[in-house]
């Protein structure tokens, strides 16, 4: 039988990975039945990423924490018992223009600023003092 060409075995091996990230209800479903064989559901470009984010957040102990999370995704929340949760998403809040009222401990960005059009203006330091008396954990 001849060699398959590379990127026809390339298209059969990322078939069924495009599938899971199309279907992320099934993906989560599934999510430890393929931990325990050994297949990590996380993208292999984010795993030191939210290795290192995760155990920076730990010591900050997060039950304590009034969290602000831009873009939310279901990492966070699946890891981490905060004191309180919101969740915005972009772009339906314009993290560069709005305010939500309160001050947090924590924001969140989380793959945002490399889609926004003037990522400077969302980490200004004006905006964060009106929004966040701690720690902003921004990665892309």
């Amino acid at each position: 039988m001849p060699a398959l060409d590379e990127k026809v075995r390339v298209s059969l091996r990322d078939r069924p990975l495009q599938f899971l990230k199309n279907h992320p209800k099934l993906k989560d479903r599934l999510r430890p039945l393929m931990e325990a064989a050994g297949f990590g559901t996380t993208d292999w470009v984010r795993e030191v990423m939210y290795r290192e984010c995760f155990h920076y957040i730990r010591n900050l102990d997060p039950s304590q924490l009034d969290v602000l999370e831009i873009s939310g995704g279901p990492q966070w929340r699946r890891n981490f018992d905060f004191k309180t949760y919101t969740e915005t998403q972009f772009p339906d809040f314009d993290i560069c223009a709005e305010t939500l009222g309160r001050q947090f401990d924590l924001i969140i960005a989380d793959q945002v600023f490399e889609h926004l059009p003037w990522p400077v203006r969302a980490a200004a330091p004006w905006w964060l003092f009106r929004h966040c008396d701690a720690v902003l954990v921004a990665r892309a």
